[in-house]
């Protein structure tokens, strides 16, 4: 293919490119339409304790019981000034206030009601079931169905559905209402072009698609006007044959010296990028380690997933005892942390010399090493004890994604192992790494009842809590349980204040996640409040004062929050992130709207991941580049620099066994 022709390809996808753009930009606001909001026009509460009493110019509306009696709700929207081609219709009621969890029903009613007239004798008939919602205190949402409209209204009830059930929940009328956020509202959603703004979008696309026709059409009138040159592949220069060599050394050094400066790895990963390994070694179908350009990979199912370096534990023979109970290679490194040293057989910071070490394994002997150690741990199913904790996860996890049956089997099962037993690094590895999500609510459920998890961590408050912190945020409907689990323990007290007690940095973060969090915590410590006082009369005395004291500084968080952030701007933020504008759940549309994981990822994303190494999970201080453990650059994203702390000489005896009879080789012998 000529220079030429290369040339008319680059344009001619250039423009079909800029097509290409320009119809997506003409096509997408039709298929994702348009939406109008209508604010409520009628609505006011009846109450069974006073039948006769209209409350339509209350500032307050109540759903539930209140009272000596029954509490129903009525609202009205009109919408016969808007077009009946809608394709989709919510109503969105928001309730700020709530003494209890209610089951609530929704029933579509007549439209003959007078807002000042309304009592509990002349209320309207229901005349259609709609379903129930579990309200605790969120805005919800109502579907609506274009049969349902009646002389251009709506008009619909929500009421208690359990007769006689305790509590209520309480939210702004459009009297009291301060903002149009605080009342109800119906959101029509329509199909095709706003016909309002289209006007303004098919102008600015005109203006954009003539500047872009201009700058092409200028391209192409330089392009043909001036002549292509096309340059040699090879550029040979002759030397006259008096060339003095001696007088030009410098000059030529200048040139030749950065490849020269370069060491034989970097010279054969830029020059042989796929140059064959040096050694390869099948562990099994899944995994297996190659040697390249000095280093040993892992790769699985053909793919190249981690660099190994080594960790070496030199234990002298007195020192022996003080390993009898150990069970994991993580506590093995904790025990020797004063010793431990990592070399990496690479150029940087983790390379430098230690003294008095012996530093005299080839890479060849490093490579079949890590096959020893990784042969070991396939031979005892994946147990997660042999590895570091920061290895064996991640590793885990790949081959569980790769279709490995073993470690599908054994990848939930060695998570939760390792929580039951309690030590604080690899708990604090698998909750910052999040391996806690692979469970489902059900799962942790069942954890929770057959190992007592919760006691067992009890002893150190701190990693209780960053556990608990977790399972609240990954499980908001085994709250209670967690929190009746923690009211049993001997430091109850303590652990509940320390998480009531818990604050963010409100000025650190991004609008919505701010007002998100802000107001996810305030629904958290109400619904303890809850748990806490529906439970004080089941316990002694000593445990009422240790509840009455988690309530009062519930309260005060509460007042704290109050003052930073007004509960009812929630929507108008939530209206701003198009992370939220979709429903989760489409096939259950009377469920509560949950956000919980999407504004958890994306506020992990954002704040904790730049912070702590993604491959060894160490802490990353801020004015630093690169971990201090591992070595791995924050910015580094080429697999030929990803690895891990990866243990050299430990390993069951003959490849199996218990970690009660760990062989430690001294790293000054010959240690294969």
């Amino acid at each position: 293919m000529t220079q030429k022709l290369k040339n008319r390809v680059v344009e001619i996808s250039f423009l079909l490119f800029l097509f290409f753009i320009i119809i997506l930009i003409i096509v997408m606001p039709y298929f994702t339409g348009y939406q109008r909001v209508i604010n409520v026009a009628k609505d006011s509460y009846v109450s069974e304790h006073t039948p006769n009493a209209n409350h339509g110019s209350e500032q307050y509306l109540l759903v539930g019981k209140y009272g000596d009696g029954t509490v129903y709700t009525y609202y009205y929207f009109n919408i016969s000034s808007h077009s009946s081609e809608w394709k989709k219709a919510w109503i969105h009621v928001i309730y700020y206030y709530g003494t209890n969890l209610i089951d609530i029903g929704v029933n579509h009613t007549y439209n003959n009601w007078e807002e000042t007239t309304i009592t509990w004798h002349n209320r309207p008939e229901s005349i259609k079931y709609k379903g129930h919602i579990l309200c605790d205190g969120f805005d919800f949402r109502i579907p609506v169905d274009l049969d349902e409209i009646i002389d251009g209204g709506l008009s619909i009830c929500l009421y208690g559905k359990q007769e006689g059930e305790e509590g209520y929940i309480q939210g702004y009328s459009k009297e009291g209402a301060s903002y149009d956020s605080q009342m109800a509202w119906i959101e029509l959603t329509y199909a095709g072009y706003d016909p309002d703004t289209s006007w303004i979008v098919m102008g600015v696309l005109i203006l954009v698609v003539s500047i872009i026709g201009l700058i092409v059409l200028a391209l192409l009138i330089s392009r043909h006007s001036k002549p292509i040159r096309v340059k040699p592949k090879h550029k040979h220069i002759t030397l006259p044959p008096d060339f003095n060599w001696d007088e030009n050394a410098d000059a030529i050094h200048k040139k030749i010296a950065p490849a020269a400066q370069m060491n034989p790895i970097e010279m054969m990963a830029r020059y042989y990028p796929k140059s064959v390994p040096t050694l390869e070694k099948e562990i099994n179908h899944y995994i297996t380690l190659k040697l390249e350009y000095g280093r040993t990979f892992i790769y699985v199912n053909g793919k190249r997933f981690v660099q190994c370096i080594r960790l070496v534990l030199n234990i002298q023979k007195n020192e022996i005892p003080l390993y009898d109970e150990i069970e994991s290679i993580d506590e093995a490194a904790e025990v020797y942390q004063n010793h431990i040293y990592q070399n990496r057989i690479v150029r940087g910071l983790m390379a430098a010399p230690v003294p008095d070490q012996s530093h005299n394994i080839t890479p060849e002997q490093e490579f079949w090493g890590h096959c020893s150690n990784l042969q070991a741990w396939v031979e005892n199913n994946y147990d997660t004890r042999i590895l570091m904790s920061n290895i064996s996860f991640p590793l885990l996890r790949e081959l569980s994604k790769a279709g490995d049956p073993v470690a599908r089997r054994v990848y939930k099962e060695e998570i939760a192992l390792r929580l039951e037993s309690g030590y604080r690094s690899v708990v604090q590895y698998i909750l910052a790494q999040g391996y806690l999500g692979e469970f489902s609510s059900d799962e942790f459920e069942t954890m929770l009842d057959s190992t007592d998890l919760i006691q067992k961590l009890s002893s150190d408050l701190k990693v209780l809590s960053s556990l608990l912190n977790s399972c609240i945020r990954k499980f908001p409907t085994l709250i209670e349980k967690i929190i009746i689990q923690v009211l049993n323990l001997p430091s109850s007290e303590n652990i509940l204040l320390s998480m009531i007690r818990r604050d963010i940095s409100y000025s650190q973060l991004p609008g919505f996640i701010k007002d998100y969090s802000m107001l996810r915590i305030s629904q958290f410590l109400i619904n303890m409040k809850n748990i806490l006082e529906s439970y004080l009369k089941k316990v002694d005395e000593n445990k009422q004062e240790s509840i009455l004291n988690c309530v009062k500084a519930i309260n005060e968080q509460l007042s704290k929050y109050e003052k930073i952030y007004h509960l009812s701007k929630k929507r108008s933020y939530l209206d701003r992130s198009p992370i939220f504008q979709k429903p989760i759940i489409k096939n259950l549309p009377l469920e509560q709207f949950e956000t919980d994981k999407v504004k958890a990822k994306t506020f992990k994303a954002k704040y904790k991941i730049s912070s702590r190494c993604r491959f060894c999970g160490k802490m990353i201080p801020k004015d630093k580049d690169f971990c201090e453990w591992c070595g791995h650059k924050k910015s580094d994203d080429d697999d030929r620099g990803d690895f891990f702390p990866f243990l050299f000489i430990f390993k069951p005896p003959g490849g199996g066994g218990s970690m009660k009879a760990v062989a430690l080789v001294h790293s000054k012998e010959k240690a294969l």
